[in-house]
């Protein structure tokens, strides 16, 4: 994967004093570009989180509600049956501010994580470049309308770094190591993806011989860490609902759920072919294969939790479910096109990559605005002398204290 590693005698060889220097502005320039356009992409997406900040979901009732009576004992505080670092990370910030600016806060700290997340990503990649555009494939994939732009749904967005970083060869500078250190611990303990990441991880190292280093064990073994502390309050989160679901129920659910990560029923068909394909041939195709059978055991996973309730995948809500997997079809279709192999891939793989837009544009591109349902300048007012009720998307309500 990384030429520059078979070759050390030649090339060092051939270094300058000033070449560390040269090669960290050859790194940032390229992120000078990441940032602004997965921004974009962002606000193309889901603009009304711009125009108007807000909570969504569990950002209200659960994040800033728990701050507010928890404090930092919210940090490490489960819910739903894990942990989520994250979003309680961006209530702990936004609890340093004033409260009439929390869910401006709370904007400006998913789009930070996000960003994070996109150059991770881009620094994780087989070949350092902007082509591939793989950082994009969080924010372009079907079902990202509904994570965007919100602390509550950072776990699917972070997921997708953290199955990057696992697959990724070691970094070679003390800056690079440390950011995928960082990263892999927040997002470790961000959701109950580690689990999946780290067993996807674990047999594409094994099974397809990805190259490991020291570097990269240590790496697994924290977040394999992060998954034994996860384990601690994941139970009951599988049990009975696993346990009721049935070999057709699962069937059915682990293809209906393959089904909408694609696009539909025709482009499953197609990109599927494509993706086997990819994992079989050309120069990276171990890379994607592990990312391959990390959304694959995620699917799995899914089916179990909801094989007995197939009604919940038909509805926009559910769109968690299927985009990480949906993010990481794209990401290999990318990396197909620009893989230096055989021409038929990037021809095989151009083809996927239209029918996976054509369903993008089909009604998936841009979400249904979040209205605001209650002011919140207004209940924050109201709330210096008493408690207030305040109503946000979708049809949630959290009380708001005064300080």
């Amino acid at each position: 994967m990384n030429d520059a590693a078979a070759e050390p005698g030649s090339r060092a060889r051939s270094r300058r004093p000033d070449m560390p220097g040269a090669r960290s502005v050859r790194t940032l320039l390229p992120i000078l570009v990441i940032l602004p356009a997965v921004l974009a992409v962002i606000y193309l997406r889901g603009p009304d989180a711009f125009l108007h900040p807000n909570f969504w979901a569990e950002d209200g009732n659960i994040f800033f509600a728990d701050w507010q009576s928890l404090g930092l004992a919210s940090l490490l505080h489960p819910y739903n049956g894990y942990l989520h670092l994250a979003p309680r990370l961006v209530a702990a910030l936004a609890g340093a501010f004033p409260l009439e600016q929390t869910p401006l806060v709370y904007l400006i700290a998913s789009q930070a994580i996000a960003l994070w997340c996109a150059v991770t990503i881009y620094l994780a990649m087989p070949e350092r470049g902007l082509l591939p555009p793989l950082f994009l494939a969080p924010f372009l994939a079907i079902g990202a309308t509904e994570v965007l732009s919100s602390p509550t749904n950072l776990q699917w967005i972070l997921a997708l770094g953290l199955i990057a970083v696992l697959l990724a060869p070691a970094p070679r500078t003390t800056v690079g190591r440390a950011n995928h250190l960082a990263f892999a611990v927040l997002a470790g303990l961000s959701g109950p993806f580690s689990l999946f990441a780290v067993v996807a991880a674990v047999l594409a190292r094994v099974g397809l011989r990805l190259p490991t280093d020291r570097g990269q064990y240590l790496l697994v073994a924290v977040v394999a860490a992060a998954t034994a502390a996860q384990a601690l309050t994941l139970s009951g989160t599988y049990g009975s609902e696993a346990g009721s679901v049935t070999a057709a129920k699962l069937y059915a659910a682990f293809f209906a759920v393959l089904r909408k990560s694609m696009g539909g029923s025709v482009q499953a068909i197609v990109v599927s072919a494509v993706v086997l394909i990819g994992v079989a041939v050309g120069r990276d195709r171990a890379w994607r294969a592990g990312l391959a059978l990390f959304a694959l055991i995620l699917t799995l996973s899914i089916s179990l939790r909801f094989g007995s309730e197939p009604e919940v995948f038909p509805h926009g809500v559910s769109q968690r479910y299927f985009y990480v997997q949906s993010a990481v079809w794209l990401a290999v279709l990318m990396s197909m096109l620009w893989d230096p192999g055989l021409r038929v891939v990037r021809l095989l793989a151009a083809v996927g990559l239209v029918l996976y837009g054509i369903s993008l544009f089909d009604g998936k591109l841009v979400r249904h605005p979040r209205n605001p349902i209650d002011d919140w300048q207004a209940v924050v007012d109201r709330a210096v002398e008493a408690p207030m009720q305040y109503r946000y998307p979708p049809g949630w309500s959290v009380i708001v204290k005064p300080r």
